[in-house]
């Protein structure tokens, strides 16, 4: 591959990596709860690192918001 295609192929990657940890906890049912709440803190953490260096480039801030505070309710719920 050329760098450039390289360097899209990783983005890309890591973008699937990041909806994989969002949608996986929700469809597999043999996930137990623990490997749930450990997939959404990796979409989590993922999709901070995505805002804060991409900032509204990457998604509108109010959406960044509600999928944050969508983990965070499952994790208080769970808690």
């Amino acid at each position: 591959m050329t760098p450039s295609k390289l360097l899209s192929h990783n983005a890309i990657s890591m973008l699937g990596e990041m909806f994989k940890a969002l949608v996986e906890p929700f469809i597999d049912p043999t996930f137990t709860i623990s490997q749930q709440i450990t997939s959404l803190m990796k979409f989590a953490h993922i999709l901070c690192t995505f805002f804060m260096k991409h900032e509204s480039a990457f998604m509108p801030s109010h959406l960044y918001s509600n999928l944050q505070c969508m983990v965070c309710t499952a994790v208080f719920q769970v808690a």
